[in-house]
């Protein structure tokens, strides 16, 4: 089974897993940089909160029945506000920036 580019899918999905935490390492050397305009910081934060606040709202969208899989719903919907939020301040900060902070991880920027 193939997916996109011809790569075969599960392969794609470890090099995804393998780059996260260097991901989540650039977003948080971005977001601590002071040369980071405050106006872009307010990205993750605003993922952060939409997360925070569904996790705090008293009604799931999965009523907890299994409490296993009431915790699921969560961990997705924060996935989904928080992942997004992550890419966009980082794709939104100056290049230079962030190739300074990637080969400071890495060697290489997960982009």
């Amino acid at each position: 089974m193939y997916g996109y580019f011809g790569q075969n899918q599960p392969n794609r999905f470890l090099k995804i897993l393998y780059y996260i935490p260097n991901f989540l390492k650039l977003f948080w050397k971005l977001f601590r940089d002071p040369r980071i305009r405050f106006y872009m910081k307010l990205i993750p934060i605003t993922g952060a909160i939409l997360s925070l606040s569904y996790v705090i709202v008293p009604f799931d969208m999965l009523p907890d029945v299994m409490a296993f899989i009431g915790q699921l719903d969560d961990l997705a919907v924060v996935s989904i506000f928080m992942t997004p939020s992550i890419w966009i301040f980082i794709r939104g900060c100056p290049k230079e920036i962030v190739k300074e902070h990637a080969h400071g991880i890495g060697g290489r920027s997960p982009l």
